[in-house]
């Protein structure tokens, strides 16, 4: 067994982001720091096992885009990635049984709905598709700001993570156009169409990005991580190329992480 392997199909800086988003969300709505820590270590898991189980089921679309992946490769059976993925949802699910009933509910719904649109909603395609994945990669926030009193103020955050992925997840359509077997946007829209609704994604997400300053959630440290985010998402929009778009909003994303951590101080 190729230890390695296992690890990469989980895709590991997700799962620390989300864990990360978690910590984030907890720590601005007053959670106890222990149930923060065990929120986001669950919700590392239960990332890492939608991961996995996303990579079972694009196995054939990976053949063409990602020939590179473990499953394609072959250095890891079908049967033991679902295997994985199971009992990674299940110790991430078990762990939210020490949180809140909110964050046990949000855990088996987040985790069903992982499965749901690894097995069915990303082969129907369209918009659903992305506003599914942008939810799951939004709601980490608010995943750990129910741990706390103040789970309101998470909610905004929640919403730049939600536009700026649902924009990264249509370029990322865009890119494997030829291989996807789904309707996604660019099939449906054309690819032109398609860059300008990722577009409008983007620039809704700089346009409420002062947001968590002026409503006095974040410190004014979040301005810091703010500018780097926002340039990297206007260099998104010019650059041409798909993988420069793609990578420039994946920095931004990262960058608005940063500026999360440093306003939350």
């Amino acid at each position: 067994m190729n230890i390695k392997d296992y690890i990469l199909i989980t895709r590991p800086i997700n799962c620390l982001m989300a864990a990360i988003a978690v910590i984030i969300g907890g720590y601005i709505s007053g959670a106890n720091v222990f149930q923060t820590i065990i929120a986001s270590i669950s919700a590392f898991l239960i990332t890492a096992a939608g991961n996995v189980i996303n990579d079972v089921f694009d196995v054939e679309i990976d053949r063409i885009n990602k020939p590179y992946k473990p499953l394609v490769k072959g250095t890891i059976r079908i049967g033991s990635a679902k295997i994985f993925s199971y009992i990674l949802f299940s110790i991430g699910i078990l762990l939210s049984m020490f949180l809140k009933v909110y964050n046990l509910l949000m855990a088996i719904f987040n985790s069903l709905l992982l499965v749901i649109y690894s097995y069915k909603i990303k082969r129907i395609g369209g918009i659903y598709k992305n506003i599914t994945i942008s939810y799951l990669v939004s709601s980490t926030f608010i995943y750990g700001g129910l741990l706390g009193e103040s789970v309101e103020r998470t909610f905004i955050l929640a919403l730049l993570a939600f536009l700026s992925n649902n924009s990264r997840e249509i370029i990322k359509d865009i890119e494997d156009v030829k291989a996807d077997i789904s309707m996604t946007l660019p099939k449906i829209y054309g690819i032109d169409m398609s860059l300008k609704i990722s577009n409008i994604f983007l620039v809704s997400a700089i346009l409420l990005s002062p947001l968590p300053l002026i409503l006095n959630i974040l410190s004014n440290l979040y301005i810091l991580g703010l500018i780097p985010t926002i340039l990297s998402f206007i260099l998104s929009m010019i650059f041409k190329n798909i993988i420069i778009k793609k990578t420039l909003v994946k920095i931004g994303m990262l960058f608005g992480l940063i500026a999360f951590i440093l306003g939350s101080m």
